[in-house]
């Protein structure tokens, strides 16, 4: 088993909640609750999608499109 790194977006929800995305990864959206909730429906989903993609055989050709240049993301300060 490998494990591989994939860019996603997580913004929160005006309504409440939060909303995330994995950009390189059609179908790969969740929303949540908490932070957490929604880190974990992302996850699940994403799970669910690559194991199609393996099972179709074109899960290679996919990996290919995932390379990171560098790691983005945001921390919350508060002043």
């Amino acid at each position: 088993m490998q494990t591989y790194l994939y860019p996603i977006v997580i913004e929160p929800c005006e309504e409440g909640g939060f909303y995330a995305s994995c950009p390189v990864l059609q179908g790969a959206h969740a929303e949540g609750e908490t932070y957490a909730e929604t880190l974990e429906n992302l996850e699940s989903i994403m799970k669910g999608i690559l194991e199609l993609e393996r099972q179709s055989g074109t899960l290679e050709s996919f990996k290919a499109r995932t390379v990171l240049p560098a790691f983005q993301t945001t921390i919350p300060i508060t002043l």
